[in-house]
């Protein structure tokens, strides 16, 4: 007995969902060897044009991509080298700048007390009974959505 796949829909529906089904099944599970194949082909992508113009003023074509990848090294440490300065800048001052957000709060507090006559003591407990507010709030919130996703499961 013959089957003519043109004449079968549904076996024709299901042999294309089982190829499509183990299409993805291989990616994922070639996920460790793919990955790695896909950024050398990104990073060969990327420094294509900077080979070529190396190659375009003479320069061998092996010297030409080590110097390609050289560049590329260079400038992802480059990067990566200000990247760490500016962060360990802004670590440094960031006593000075809690000191001067401290001050500038203390200040708004005065003005406050001076503008409004809403006392610091006042101040201080209506910003703790918002603050334990919202934690009620996003906590709710929390519960309200595991919950949803519990009894979607």
């Amino acid at each position: 007995m013959s089957y003519h796949i043109r004449t079968k829909p549904l076996l024709r529906a299901v042999l294309i969902f089982l190829t499509v089904w183990a299409f993805f099944a291989g990616i994922y599970y070639a996920k460790p060897f793919l990955s790695p194949l896909v950024f050398a082909g990104l990073f060969a992508m990327l420094l294509w044009p900077i080979c070529r113009k190396l190659e375009a003023w003479g320069v061998n074509d092996k010297l030409a991509a080590l110097l390609s990848v050289l560049l590329f090294v260079a400038v992802f440490f480059g990067v990566g080298f200000l990247l760490s300065n500016q962060i360990k800048g802004f670590v440094e001052q960031l006593p000075q700048m809690q000191e001067a957000f401290e001050q500038r709060l203390e200040d708004a507090k005065i003005f406050i007390e001076d503008t409004f006559g809403i006392s610091e003591e006042r101040q201080e407990k209506a910003l703790s009974e918002q603050g334990s507010q919202r934690g009620r709030q996003l906590g709710q919130q929390a519960a309200f959505i595991s919950s949803m996703r519990w009894a979607n499961s």
